[in-house]
């Protein structure tokens, strides 16, 4: 690959995640496995491969994923936590991301070594993204970033009881049936940057608040209403 087409890559990889490195080597370096035979313009611009920003974007990625855990799952117990933060961080969800970003066409391999770009690499990739976006851009943006990929994954692991149910609907039968009454959702307020705003939601029934929730979005807050009013209401 020559200079052109190696800064073609990085322009397309950059205009898919929609963030702009100030270090264009760092990018370069995460998306170079060790198994990459370096052309000339490669050994100029990169010092090693991923796996230093992948150990580094581990560390990140997972205090990233458990504050979002934490902050919308305040009222869920540890191991509860502990359950959905490890399936967030599992090779299946990193390497379903990294497909989503398409990153396996714009790893730099050895295709003689690794003719396939397997669900482990995609997923040390992703890894090696989050760490080199750390370096160049700061923890903010990183978290921004994560916020934006994992906001719907975490609503779909949390939205559901353990009857596969979700809260908003164990709610809404539980006010039919008991309360003869519908539960009306609201944003009580919003908080937050501009870019990654945090949706407050109320849910009320018959005019009275009975809880709120917080989340990126109104569909996550709204369950998160709906999680806290069960609870408060003693409703499994």
């Amino acid at each position: 690959m020559d200079s052109k087409e190696l800064e073609t890559v990085l322009l397309q990889i950059q205009e898919r995640l929609g963030v702009r490195f100030a270090n264009q080597g760092l990018l370069l370096r995460a998306i170079t496995h060790h198994t990459s035979v370096a052309s000339s313009v490669t050994r100029e611009k990169m010092s090693s491969s991923n796996e230093g920003l992948e150990f580094l974007g581990d560390r990140v990625l997972g205090c990233v994923v458990a504050s979002m855990v934490v902050i919308d799952l305040r009222s869920a117990k540890p191991g509860r936590l502990h359950d959905i933060f490890g399936r967030l961080v599992s090779e299946p969800i990193l390497a379903s991301i990294a497909r989503d970003l398409n990153l396996g066409d714009y790893l730099l391999r050895d295709a003689r070594v690794m003719k396939t770009v397997s669900s482990r690499m995609l997923a040390e990739t992703f890894e090696a993204l989050v760490g080199a976006m750390f370096l160049d851009q700061g923890y903010e943006l990183v978290n921004s970033f994560l916020r934006s990929l994992y906001d719907p994954r975490l609503e779909e692991f949390t939205a559901r009881g353990a009857e596969g149910v979700s809260a908003k609907q164990r709610l809404e039968d539980y006010a039919r049936k008991s309360l003869n009454a519908i539960p009306r959702y609201e944003v009580v307020r919003t908080f937050g940057p501009s870019n990654n705003p945090v949706f407050v939601m109320g849910v009320y029934v018959r005019n009275h608040l009975l809880a709120e929730g917080e989340g990126h979005n109104k569909k996550a807050a709204s369950n998160a209403a709906a999680r806290e009013a069960l609870a408060k209401l003693r409703i499994r």
